[in-house]
């Protein structure tokens, strides 16, 4: 199963030039080899802790966030955060605010950023009880358990899969919102497009619920 989510995840650049450095990486809608999945595992922490300073007023200091809205970034695959950065510097994913924060990077320093927060500890996830969405899934609709992809201990290698357990509430809801209305679209293959277009507001909840850490109360 590992290797089956592995060639699904992981694809072939388009382009078959070999890739001498970081500054001649060709990249097309995230379609990437194994040697693109190499150096976004490269990462030096220490250097990804200075680096990671201008994200702090958002992501928090040591990539907690402090609001239900912002996703932490605490544990994160190195593979998904790098592929984040990349997809937000080439407008592939767009945000403003993100662009402002990434155009300048190299692909070094999106590494060193995503090993520094791979190594900080995340939020333990709040929920106790599985849906039956998230472990076995629905038959009749077609989808698979998001545990399938999304549960720590069958994730491996690649780019698309991120860790869920730990983050934000209202982002989860938000983000998956937002693959069922076709407004996030960096998903390769449209995997969580077609997921999530098959899902209701409640179960999109419900899922969030579930794998999110405790919300933050916020004052009146």
């Amino acid at each position: 199963m590992n290797n089956i989510i592995f060639s699904i995840f992981t694809l072939a650049v388009i382009s078959a030039t070999t890739i001498s450095s970081a500054d001649e990486l060709s990249l097309s809608q995230s379609r990437w080899a194994q040697d693109v999945y190499d150096l976004s595992i490269s990462g030096d922490v220490k250097k990804g802790k200075k680096l990671a300073k201008k994200c702090d007023s958002c992501h928090g200091d040591n990539g907690v966030s402090e609001d239900n809205e912002t996703p932490s970034l605490a544990g994160q695959k190195p593979s998904y955060t790098f592929k984040q950065m990349y997809d937000y510097q080439h407008k592939i994913r767009k945000n403003k605010t993100m662009f402002k924060k990434v155009k300048k990077l190299s692909y070094q320093d999106m590494a060193d950023i995503s090993a520094w927060y791979q190594a900080q500890k995340s939020e333990k996830k709040f929920g106790t009880d599985a849906p039956k969405l998230v472990t076995i899934g629905d038959e009749k609709r077609f989808l698979i358990g998001c545990d399938m992809c999304h549960n720590p201990a069958v994730m491996t290698g690649g780019f698309q899969v991120p860790t869920l357990e730990g983050q934000k509430i209202d982002y989860l809801i938000e983000t998956l919102g937002e693959f069922k209305e076709g407004d996030r679209n960096n998903d390769e293959y449209k995997v969580m497009q077609d997921i999530a277009k098959l899902l209701s507001d409640e179960e999109i909840e419900m899922i969030s619920k579930y794998y999110a850490a405790k919300p933050i109360i916020e004052d009146d």
